[in-house]
């Protein structure tokens, strides 16, 4: 988490979800990039046991037109696409999106696919919202996935 809509997604999201939280501002570093995986913030990251990672991040309105949200993902996995799709829009009657093609995958969710966390995306959440409806809808869809069965 590296801002205030992280924050208030983290107060909201599941008891048992780790949360870690940058040591470094984004200013000086930004820690989704390769030359900060050796830092305390990724560091614990990477210690932390995951079947889903979510980096939750912020944007001012309008950002990106009308959405309420977006996932920066090149290539959704179905389970990312679900959680869109089935839940999210749904759910929060918010507009969303996902940010295929040129999106870059950043090298937090690579570093934790190589570990073998699949399921893992960047998150942007519009500043101007209080993420409850999102939230929401991440912990049912956290709840549906196959680990929780």
């Amino acid at each position: 988490m590296c801002d205030r809509a992280a924050e208030r997604m983290a107060a909201l999201i599941r008891a048992d979800y780790k949360f870690v939280n940058r040591d470094v501002p984004r200013s000086v570093m930004d820690m989704n990039r390769p030359v900060a995986r050796e830092t305390a913030f990724r560091r614990a990251i990477a210690a932390t046991p995951a079947r889903v990672l979510i980096d939750v991040h912020s944007f001012p309105c309008c950002v990106f037109g009308d959405a309420h949200f977006a996932i920066m993902e090149p290539a959704p996995t179905p389970e990312v696409k679900r959680l869109i799709d089935e839940y999210l829009r749904p759910m929060t009657g918010m507009v969303g999106m996902w940010m295929p093609g040129d999106a870059v995958v950043n090298s937090i969710v690579a570093d934790a696919r190589e570990r073998g966390v699949q399921v893992s995306f960047l998150l942007e959440v519009r500043e101007d919202l209080t993420p409850t409806a999102i939230a929401t809808a991440i912990n049912t869809w956290t709840e549906s996935l196959p680990a929780h069965k």
